[in-house]
């Protein structure tokens, strides 16, 4: 049996196109691993779809591309439980705000206000005559025949008002799993079946219907139970079932039938023979299979971790690359080459622009949760987790412990001083030291102010400041210095440091946050301007702006005399904060932590993007107006095909200024209005490529 990974390449993307706020001057762009979250798939001759929770993917078989849909392009909600597609190749999409109809050019809303019984759609299916039928949590089932919508609830027969899976028989007879039974519906008459007549257990969430018209039913709990019309059977872990916990079931065309568990893989079983297929046979993940059957035959299996296929010999995984590994990024690094490194708790990734790389314990990283980040004077990266240190000089790994001179493996946080030396917060463990070839290690004992540290800087004259729970401690390489709430410090914890050009400290703390200059301490909080007392992250940009993350609402901007907050009414779709970094160009990136949305990038050069529909022949480039300007202009392009577009500033000699636009965008003519005050008198030029054909323009400012 062969196992295949492949990463499916992005064909249109119109939802991360860059699109403006109008709350915000800048654009807020965000990545994350949602599109790989399956929650259900279905096939359409060529194509894949899935229902995710980051919206929904076609896969393009054949090409091995995708496109998602969002709320952007007219999805009801990104976060979809259900597909299907009807007679007349439309696709419904189940969310949780209502469902969505998909032409394959127009998407089309339905909620409670349409006529549809609830908006959280668990479960969807099509009957003979091509009606709708849509499950909903908490709101019973709908009907809709094209023009008029029904609503069945439990006075009408159904089992229960939470209806988590539909399918229909070769009569036409609809069968609806409940957490309360099984109901069925032949258009006249209702039935419900439970434990009292032989099902495995009432919660159940799949139903299938194979070859002989033998109904199948997936129970949380109970395994899998048949009815034929007058039998049960049941069939659990005891019979060959991987797990009792089924939540989907499909069956191929040699009337296999194939089970997907919430947690332990897949089981098969032509109706002698089970068999079982999990991660070590190939399948991307094990857990919350969601199963298709698509017209060769080949099976294809939806998971929180990407999609598999498998033809009866070989699997071949896909995953979407738009995004870090996890939607939680507990750390940032952004390398020589301006390449982003975003830690999670499922790996590493990295960002050059174009491409996402995924790097896990296969690749040689010591552990995939990955707790810190930082690039040392010979761009090598380090990267701190719970077993350890790994560094990565772009070829090899190299892994370094206790066996090594570590402290202790459990890492929080990595800096690098002016001497290429690094320090390794360690958690009660103190700092390790590592030159290259000499290990070293403080404690409380020399002076540290807590064996476990949180947070590492380096100022301007190589002194190193360390974050623990009961104050911050400095050292110079020969003395060691505390500072607590006696001496002006906020509050003891320290959570973040970050030092500006300035050399001025920066500390944040769960109370609020604190400066010092080396003599005078300063205190800010709420009442300043912070969006809220917990600072989880810092960071300094080039314009030594101050960049404060939160834990819970948002991020403050602070110049030295305005406090800007951005939260998620200006783009941030999670106000939960925990690492940031700046880049070569003073973009700044954000990971955001537990039920947040992966990463955001903030470009303030960029103050607004906008999209005509009028569908060009060529690419081309109409120029910048105003030209001269003076600080800002607004550069027009176009391009007759959607594709990845980057659109990069140069000054007169060919230094990049900045990057403008870096991603994929959809046909038509685009415009970005380029700001940037900082920049001398001059000619900067502009080049607009996409799909190997390039185009420049030239533009002049006059201060």
């Amino acid at each position: 049996m062969k196992k295949i990974i492949k990463t499916f390449c992005l064909s249109a993307l119109t939802a991360l196109m860059l699109v403006s706020s109008t709350l915000a001057e800048g654009i807020w762009t965000n990545y994350n691993s949602r599109l790989n979250y399956i929650n259900e798939i279905t096939g359409d001759g060529d194509y894949i779809w899935c229902a995710t929770n980051g919206g929904v993917v076609r896969w393009n078989r054949l090409d091995e591309t995708y496109i998602k849909y969002t709320t952007e392009d007219g999805l009801a909600n990104n976060k979809v439980r259900s597909i299907v597609v009807d007679a007349d190749n439309v696709k419904w999409l189940g969310t949780e705000n209502g469902v969505s109809s998909f032409d394959g050019t127009t998407l089309t809303t339905y909620t409670t206000e349409d006529g549809l019984s609830g908006n959280w759609i668990w479960s969807i299916a099509v009957d003979i005559d091509n009606v709708k039928w849509f499950g909903t949590l908490g709101g019973g089932l709908s009907s809709f025949d094209g023009t008029t919508w029904k609503t069945y609830t439990m006075e009408d027969g159904l089992a229960d008002s939470t209806v988590y899976s539909i399918a229909v028989d070769t009569n036409n007879v609809k069968w609806f799993g409940t957490s309360g039974g099984v109901s069925s519906f032949d258009g006249t008459t209702w039935k419900t079946y439970t434990i009292e007549d032989g099902l495995g257990v009432n919660c159940v969430k799949a139903i299938a219907v194979d070859a002989d018209n033998v109904k199948w039913f997936g129970t949380w709990g109970g395994g899998i139970s048949s009815f034929d019309g007058t039998s049960w059977k049941t069939y659990t872990t005891e019979d060959g079932l991987t797990h009792n916990w089924v939540i989907s079931i499909a069956i191929d065309d040699d009337n296999v039938k194939w089970f997907g568990t919430s947690r332990k893989g897949v089981s098969s079983f032509d109706g002698n023979t089970w068999k079982t297929y999990t991660k070590e046979d190939g399948l991307v993940d094990n857990v919350n299979i969601s199963i298709t059957i698509d017209t060769e035959n080949k099976k294809w299996f939806g998971t929180e971790k990407g999609v598999s296929s498998f033809e009866g010999t070989t699997w071949i995984s896909y995953t979407t690359k738009d995004g870090p590994l996890h939607d939680d990024v507990i750390s940032i690094a952004v390398d020589k080459d301006n390449i982003k490194w975003f830690g999670t708790r499922d790996g590493l990734s990295s960002l050059d622009g174009t491409i996402w790389k995924a790097y896990t314990t296969t690749d040689g990283l010591i552990d995939n949760q990955v707790t810190a980040a930082t690039v040392d004077a010979d761009n090598v990266k380090w990267f701190g987790t719970s077993y350890g240190v790994s560094s990565f000089d772009g070829t090899t790994w190299k892994t370094y412990t206790t066996e090594d001179g570590l402290a202790k493996n459990l890492v929080k946080e990595i800096a690098v001083d002016a001497d290429n030396v690094k320090w390794i917060g360690i958690f009660n463990g103190g700092v390790s030291s590592f030159d290259g070839t000499t290990w070293k290690t403080y404690s409380m004992e020399d002076g540290l102010a807590d064996s476990t540290v949180t947070s590492i800087a380096v100022d301007t004259d190589n002194v190193k400041w360390f974050g623990t729970p009961e104050g911050v401690s400095c050292f110079d390489g020969m003395t060691w210095k505390t500072y607590t709430t006696e001496d002006g410090l906020v509050y003891n914890h320290v959570s973040s440091i970050a030092v500006d050009i300035d050399n001025i400290k920066w500390f944040g703390t769960a109370f609020g946050l604190s400066s010092f200059d080396g003599t005078l301490w300063k205190n800010y909080s709420t009442k300043d301007g912070l969006a809220n007392n917990y600072v989880s992250a810092i960071a300094v940009d080039k314009d030594n702006v101050k960049w404060f993350g939160t834990y819970g609402s948002g991020v403050t901007r602070f110049n030295g005399t305005t406090w800007t907050t951005y939260s998620m009414e200006d783009g941030l779709e999670g106000n939960l904060i925990i690492s940031i970094a700046v880049d070569a160009d003073n973009i700044k990136w954000f990971g955001t932590g537990v039920l947040s949305k992966g990463v955001y990038s903030f470009n303030e050069n960029i103050v607004s993007v906008e999209n005509s529909q009028d569908i060009p022949a060529d690419m081309d480039i109409r120029g910048n107006y105003p030209n001269p300007f003076n600080p800002s202009t607004t550069i027009s392009f176009s391009i007759p095909e959607q594709g990845y577009v980057t659109l990069t500033v140069y000054d007169i000699i060919g230094s990049k200024v900045t990057t403008l636009v870096n991603k994929h965008m959809s046909a038509g003519s685009h415009s970005v209005i380029f700001n940037d005050s900082d920049l001398g008198s001059g000619v900067y030029l502009y080049r607009l490529e996409s799909k190997g054909f390039s185009k420049m323009g030239k533009m002049l400012l006059m201060k």
